[in-house]
């Protein structure tokens, strides 16, 4: 499976069989270290000592963004990280994203944060247990998470986009977000330039953002759609990013 395979196969996973990854699945994770931004893995069960999750059962590691707390570096750290979830699930693991219900204290400890630096997020993931809990099957469906919001909702194209336009931003579609919100907004033009905002502007707007840019950064490049991102300094819900086609 690669990983434009893996958007349509990850969902989320809060059951795990508590066995640890094999050390070569994640020795082929891409974890950044950049300046603002990176990941850490923490081989450690999320289970009373990160917080009261609720819903997350033997989770054997996770990982952990650790941002410099500026919109660009959480955007951006979220992009990686989703890559790293889809590598996951390429590979065969399961894995959830937790936004917002951990313990930073806790979580800092384990991921040695420095001065500066606060965890966005983090993302539990392991192999999955085939018995899923009420628990699970409750939250899942409060959140609607298997629901997506109809294509014309989400995205304007121009009559003249070209077709594989429409492909990639599907790709966007299919992506996680804080629950189900699927905040991302999206218009192309006629030459295939994308501009991207956001229907929603709170804790979760960068991280479901960058997911959202991730998956339409893997879908181009699946596809051989040649381009780049621009992502401005301070990304805001009314521009989080444009799609400069190659060809513009």
């Amino acid at each position: 499976m690669n990983l434009y395979e893996a958007i349509s196969a990850r969902h989320s996973v809060r059951t795990f069989t508590g066995q640890e990854p094999d050390r070569s699945i994640i020795e082929r994770l891409d974890l950044p270290d950049q300046d603002g931004y990176r990941i850490v893995v923490v081989n450690s069960s999320l289970s009373g000592s990160i917080g009261s999750y609720g819903v997350i059962k033997d989770a054997p590691a996770w990982l952990a963004l650790v941002c410099d707390g500026s919109d660009s570096s959480t955007l951006r750290c979220a992009m990686a990280a989703e890559r790293c979830v889809l590598s996951l699930t390429a590979q065969g693991l399961g894995s959830c994203w937790v936004g917002g219900t951990f313990n930073q204290s806790d979580a800092g400890k384990k991921a040695r944060i420095r001065e500066g630096e606060k965890i966005a997020a983090v993302i539990a993931f392991g192999h999955a247990s085939s018995h899923r809990r009420f628990l699970e099957r409750v939250t899942s469906a409060l959140a609607h998470s298997s629901k997506r919001k109809d294509f014309d909702e989400l995205f304007e194209l121009n009559k003249e986009t070209p077709a594989v336009c429409r492909t990639v931003l599907e790709a966007i579609r299919l992506a996680p977000s804080a629950v189900n919100s699927q905040p991302w907004r999206a218009k192309a033009d006629r030459y295939g330039n994308v501009t991207f905002s956001s229907a929603s502007d709170n804790t979760y707007t960068m991280l479901d953002m960058g997911i959202a840019l991730e998956h339409f950064i893997i879908a181009a490049e699946r596809l051989g759609i040649k381009g780049r991102l621009e992502i401005p300094d301070t990304p805001t819900p009314r521009l989080i990013a444009r799609w400069i086609a190659a060809s513009a």
